[in-house]
């Protein structure tokens, strides 16, 4: 009798999960496309944002390989399950935060040089950016340029 009422529990919850993208998608006349303008924020909360970004997404993965080597430490050694399971969370997380601080000191050893570069440019050189004179006309290398949308 129970797995009758969860099989029917299990496709009322799916069928609303379903039904409730439908509503999202509106076409109010009033609302306009507007594309996300970030020229306004500070480059530490781009950064931040962008190592917030790499630690969640890497989040999984890490989790998935710290619970490989914690189960092959299992058959080798101790055998206490709650420990391994909060020691496998710690050791992801503390893995996802590592690697978005090495993305990050990356980034920032590239900025650092690039503004190195630019100051050893004497004052008054000329910097000469290249791109063809009708943009639209080659199709090829459109692709290449950046073009803004009407």
């Amino acid at each position: 009798m129970i797995k009758p009422i969860f099989n029917f529990l299990i496709f009322v919850l799916l069928f609303c999960f379903c039904l409730s993208g439908l509503f999202a998608q509106s076409t109010d006349p009033q609302m306009t496309s507007t594309q996300f303008d970030m020229t306004g924020f500070p480059q530490w909360s781009k950064d931040l944002r962008r190592a917030e970004i790499i630690a969640f997404g890497s989040f999984p993965l890490m989790y998935l390989f710290t619970t490989y080597s914690i189960e092959l430490g299992r058959t080798l050694g101790k055998n206490n399950a709650k420990v391994n399971k909060y020691r496998t969370i710690g050791i992801a997380a503390g893995c996802s935060v590592l690697f978005s601080l090495t993305d990050y000191s990356i980034v920032l050893y590239k900025r650092k040089k690039e503004e190195r570069i630019i100051r050893s440019i004497p004052p008054g050189t000329t910097i000469i950016i290249r791109r063809p004179l009708n943009e639209g006309d080659n199709p090829e290398f459109d692709d290449f340029f950046e073009t803004e949308s009407p």
